[in-house]
């Protein structure tokens, strides 16, 4: 059973790419950074404005009114344990980030949805990064304090196969992040279907 979710940052949560274009639209909306990139770059109204299947006009109207389905299913995950029931909807949330200082303090500032993880790992407090094992053995060590959870019992998310592939190699359940559909089913799959 997983006890405990550990996430990678970058193009799973946020991207570090296309800064710019999101800065640019996000004045002409109420929408938070993280909501206004997600919409832009991943959603099938990406898709669709890309392969020329709807108008730019279209594409417009559709991004105003997106909301980031992650963020909605990370806030899914981290519901308030209830005391009175075993099996409540929760779960330890862990960010697992190859970053800077300079610019994890600029995301945490821009996305507020960084606030519902139990517990943050970042490459630069470490002097350590992926896919040494170091940086996933804090994790775990994270996971153990947080949930009593061993290796079998997180589920680390990335977009890179390679960190997946080592993260498995300690026994953690890992999968690839590809796109949102994929880590619902995932999540189905790995027995985190309540309430999502």
């Amino acid at each position: 059973m997983i006890k405990a979710i550990i996430f990678d940052l970058g193009r799973v949560i946020v991207d570090v790419n296309d800064t710019d274009a999101v800065k640019a639209l996000i004045r002409y909306t109420k929408k938070d950074q993280a909501s206004v990139h997600f919409a832009l770059f991943y959603s099938k109204h990406y898709e669709n404005f890309t392969l020329g299947r709807i108008l730019p006009a279209e594409f417009y109207a559709a991004v105003k009114k997106h909301r980031p389905k992650v963020e909605q299913l990370i806030r899914k995950l981290k519901q308030k344990k209830d005391k009175l029931k075993v099996n409540s909807n929760h779960y330890s949330l862990i960010l697992l980030s190859d970053t800077n200082k300079l610019h994890f303090e600029f995301i945490l500032k821009n996305y507020p949805i960084l606030k519902e993880f139990n517990d943050v790992v970042v490459s630069y407090k470490h002097n350590c990064k992926k896919p040494s094992k170091k940086i996933f053995l804090i994790a775990l060590k994270k996971a153990k304090s947080l949930a009593g959870a061993g290796p079998d019992e997180c589920l680390y998310l990335d977009d890179l196969i390679e960190n997946i592939e080592d993260a498995r190699q300690l026994g953690i359940t890992a999968m690839q992040y590809t796109k949102f559909h994929d880590l619902v089913a995932a999540f189905k799959r790995f027995g985190i279907n309540r309430g999502i």
